[in-house]
């Protein structure tokens, strides 16, 4: 928690005002604060409160701060533990944000939910690239071959002859039949040129 002359010095320099054109708003508020008296509590540590309550409102729309904030900042100057739990940036919204229209403060509100929700997609999305060289360094993982049946072909492909009608057991028969009577036949033929060629033998 910024001290009041952390706090005085602060405020001056975000409104680029000097400590006179700080004073004449409070003055214009009918509160009464000097430039001197600003300027003291910049440069020196206080010595005690505000003598009065007119005091803290006048230093908060000088200031443009909630009067919450001149107290606690009079405290930590006095060494009390008032830390606080909100941002900078909310601590330095002006006291006159209760004073605006319903509809005026969900619009800001819904102006600052967008830009956070961004500022947090844009985190995640660097936290992704940077967890992608490491998986890249690890090497991509080796692809599986597919299997092979014992005729060399993938069964990935059987599904091609899935609609084909298996081959009966009688067809089969016949072929194995058809061969043996082919080979009788050639037998048959190779006893009788044989034969032939003995009978011719006993011509001569």
């Amino acid at each position: 928690m910024q001290t009041i002359s952390e706090l005085v010095k602060a405020q001056k320099a975000a409104s680029d005002l000097s400590y006179e054109a700080l004073a004449q708003r409070a003055q214009s508020a009918g509160l009464g604060l000097t430039k001197q008296q600003l300027s003291d509590l910049a440069n020196n540590r206080p010595k005690g409160w505000p003598k009065s309550a007119d005091m803290v409102k006048a230093l908060s729309v000088a200031l443009d701060v909630p009067e919450r904030t001149v107290v606690l900042a009079y405290a930590a100057s006095f060494g009390i533990d008032v830390r606080e739990t909100r941002s900078p940036f909310e601590v330095r919204l002006p006291s006159t944000v209760s004073t605006l229209d319903p509809r005026m403060q969900d619009a800001i509100l819904h102006v600052i939910r967008a830009a956070t929700e961004g500022a947090s997609t844009h985190e995640h999305d660097t936290e992704d690239q940077e967890q992608e060289p490491r998986t890249e360094a690890g090497g991509a993982q080796p692809t599986q071959p597919s299997p092979m049946n014992r005729a060399g072909v993938s069964p990935a492909h059987d599904g091609d002859n899935d609609d084909a009608p298996p081959l009966p057991d009688e067809y089969a028969l016949a072929a194995y039949n058809a061969l043996s009577e082919g080979r009788d036949r050639r037998q048959a033929q190779d006893e009788a040129a044989e034969g032939s060629q003995g009978a011719g033998g006993d011509l001569d």
